[in-house]
């Protein structure tokens, strides 16, 4: 089957949208699916749940677990590059990637906002936020995640997609210039 044919209209949290040809984004509901996973072709998934949402044959995929809140308090910029690695790793090998959050509009949208500016060279939020809603118009980040995204924007380092390391600006919970370990 054609993927176009397996990604429904992703209006609601119980369904998957396709983004790019290797990155989709839904709710948790989606991720407890195996077989519909495996039909999608997904490869590899990033819960940003607090608790994980996986089916109980998640042993098949390779599994990123962020525990990331939806509020004010919560650093969405510390998980950034780590996604964007495990992405990349994924994609590199033929992967698919779906990341998910509880019901697929603010964490998961706001790391799959930040995967588009790396990997399309956007550097406006907003631009990005509208590439996604076309895939899944009921992304909509917390206005906090939101100002995290538009500080990263400004203040992210030029990379290149070729590039085998990422780093990202610590947060005061970790030590200086650390470099992420790839996935």
């Amino acid at each position: 089957k054609d993927d176009e044919e397996l990604v429904t209209n992703s209006r609601a949290s119980n369904e998957v949208a396709m983004v790019l040809p290797h990155l989709y984004i839904s709710g948790a509901s989606p991720a407890q699916d195996t077989s519909r996973l495996l039909e999608l072709g997904i490869t590899h998934i990033v819960n940003c749940c607090v608790h994980r949402a996986q089916s109980s044959d998640s042993s098949r995929f390779h599994v990123l677990d962020l525990k990331l809140n939806d509020s004010c308090s919560s650093d969405v910029v510390m998980y950034i590059y780590m996604t964007i690695d495990f992405v990349e790793t994924a994609r590199r090998s033929g992967g698919k990637v779906l990341i998910h959050c509880l019901k697929g509009i603010s964490r998961s949208a706001s790391l799959v906002i930040s995967y588009l500016m790396w990997n399309k060279n956007i550097s406006d939020v907003r631009e990005a936020l509208s590439v996604l809603q076309i895939a899944r118009p009921s992304c909509n980040p917390n206005a906090d995640f939101l100002v995290q995204l538009r500080h990263w924007a400004r203040h992210r380092p030029s990379m290149s997609k070729n590039s085998t390391y990422l780093y990202r600006i610590a947060s005061c919970r970790t030590r200086r210039g650390m470099v992420l370990p790839s996935i």
